[in-house]
């Protein structure tokens, strides 16, 4: 499984829903999607060991929570808010494999989820500007119901940033998704327009699957003899 992820601008749900009218050798789950099924496993993981645990590790994330509601910069409020699912789940599972000598959590244990072990990440950046421009064409098209679009470019670049640390640097990134391989896309060029666009992502997809298999095969001690062609 490959999850898939990108910055403001990228539309990585129409992107995703491209890609499964190919045929690929691997599933490629939303980033969001494979985020939220990971926090209910380990949520519920939590609920079956020791229930005297759910309030303290919920009133800790209630009291992060206010914090970040009573900051004055409202902008900065918008960045945390937007990475809080991420934080959540890591400062979560964190918080459960440290305390340990804690009487809550002496019983706990983190069980695995291993039907939804990633084996690499896709990641398509957008530069900030340009996703900017894409957003204002869209809301110059949307309907006046839905009105204008209020991201600012500054919002847009603390987000690209943050997931750049993420994905790139491996900041606050869930230990499942640490040391795996990233595809990076890039999603400057609109996908939806230049099909040819489209189609180099899928060839580089295609192609980082089958060095993930490569990389697989040989730490199984798998050796497979390459075909080499004449050149005459």
């Amino acid at each position: 499984m490959l999850i898939i992820d990108g910055t403001i601008g990228s539309d990585i749900s129409a992107f995703l829903a491209r890609l499964n009218e190919e045929t690929l050798s691997c599933e490629i789950v939303l980033y969001e999607k494979w985020l939220a099924e990971q926090t209910l496993h380990l949520r519920k993981s939590l609920s079956d060991n020791s229930n005297s645990a759910r309030p303290e590790c919920f009133f800790v994330f209630k009291k992060m929570y206010r914090r970040m509601r009573n900051k004055k910069n409202i902008k900065k409020n918008l960045f945390y808010i937007a990475s809080f699912d991420t934080f959540y789940y890591v400062t979560l599972r964190k918080t459960l494999r440290t305390s340990g000598g804690n009487n809550h959590f002496s019983s706990f244990r983190i069980s695995s989820n291993s039907d939804n072990n990633p084996q690499g990440v896709i990641y398509m950046r957008v530069m900030p500007e340009i996703a900017l421009r894409r957003l204002e064409s869209c809301s110059a098209k949307a309907s006046k119901d839905k009105g204008p679009s209020n991201l600012t470019l500054e919002y847009i670049q603390q987000v690209y940033q943050q997931k750049n640390e993420q994905f790139i640097e491996n900041k606050n990134n869930p230990t499942e998704l640490q040391n795996l391989p990233v595809l990076v896309l890039n999603g400057n060029i609109d996908f939806q327009t230049d099909f040819s666009q489209f189609y180099s992502h899928l060839f580089y997809i295609k192609k980082f699957l089958l060095q993930i298999q490569e990389r697989q095969e040989i730490a199984l001690g798998i050796y497979k003899e390459k075909v080499h062609r004449r050149c005459c």
